[in-house]
Parts: structure tokens; sequence; C-alpha cells
């Protein structure tokens, strides 16, 4: 049987980014359906990279998310 090989750094990290970016617009779609159903509403405008880079350490340690670097 084959071993399966655990990832370097730098594919953990590459990793840690893909999720990173399909948490951002998982995170940006439920937020557009949540205000369009009328269930949330914000004033003002939400920054959602602003949000998700004072978390992202918790979850995806190799990261540094910058906002200027968002969708």
């Amino acid at each position: 049987m084959d071993k399966i090989a655990r990832p370097n750094g730098r594919q953990r990290a590459a990793r840690e980014w893909l999720a990173v970016c399909a948490t951002e617009r998982a995170l940006l779609s439920a937020l557009i359906a949540a205000r369009h159903l009328g269930l949330y509403h914000w004033s003002g405008n939400l920054d959602v990279a602003t949000e998700l880079e004072a978390s992202v350490q918790d979850c995806f340690p190799t990261q540094k998310f910058h906002p200027t670097a968002s969708l």
C-alpha cells in the first residue's frame, strides 16, 4: 500500500490560501442572500476583508490576510 505524503510548508500554505478564498466567497454569498431575504441588515458599508483579517489567523495560521488583497 502506498504511503500518503504529508504536505510541505509551501503546499500547506497554498491549501490554506485556497481555503481562505473559499471562506471569503462563502461568507459574501451568505451575507448577500441574508440581506436579499430581509433576514439581516447593516447600515453603511460592510468590509468583509477587514472582518476576515481579524479572525483568519485562528483558522489558517500560515496566512496573512490583507484587506487590500481581497476580492
